[in-house]
């Protein structure tokens, strides 16, 4: 019910971290310079990681060829694991609430942050998992 409630709220993009993939030509629009050039070099290989993982458990030998196939096609294309092969998101219903999307980036952009600017990073071999999607 709580993905329903989100998806109606914020709207819907591509599953399986299509969506991801997609926003990566946001990314050459950019032209940093110096250490912010790293920046965005950093963020185009992590957009790709969550589809690749998701690739490589479902036994595709070489992920990163699919996601290029998928990168070249329109934003509604997904991979879909089940049936093996490139789908339209929204008619296969492999879709993804767009707040999820946001808190997944947010989180992840916050840990990379705090990763770079402390000395130490106290790691927990199980965590107390806490926080819902807003």
């Amino acid at each position: 019910m709580k993905v329903l409630s989100l998806a109606q709220r914020a709207g819907v993009v591509p599953g399986g971290g299509a969506a991801l993939v997609h926003s990566i030509p946001a990314l050459d629009k950019v032209q940093p310079r110096g250490d912010a050039a790293y920046g965005v070099d950093i963020m185009r290989r992590a957009l790709t990681i969550p589809m690749e993982h998701i690739l490589a458990n479902a036994g595709l030998a070489a992920p990163s060829v699919k996601i290029a196939e998928i990168t070249t096609q329109d934003g509604a294309t997904a991979y879909d694991v089940v049936q093996e092969r490139i789908v339209d998101a929204y008619r296969c219903g492999l879709v993804d609430p767009v707040e999820t999307v946001i808190a997944a980036l947010t989180k992840a952009a916050s840990t990379a942050m705090m990763a770079l600017s402390i000395d130490a990073i106290v790691y927990h071999r199980n965590p107390k998992i806490e926080g819902e999607p807003a």
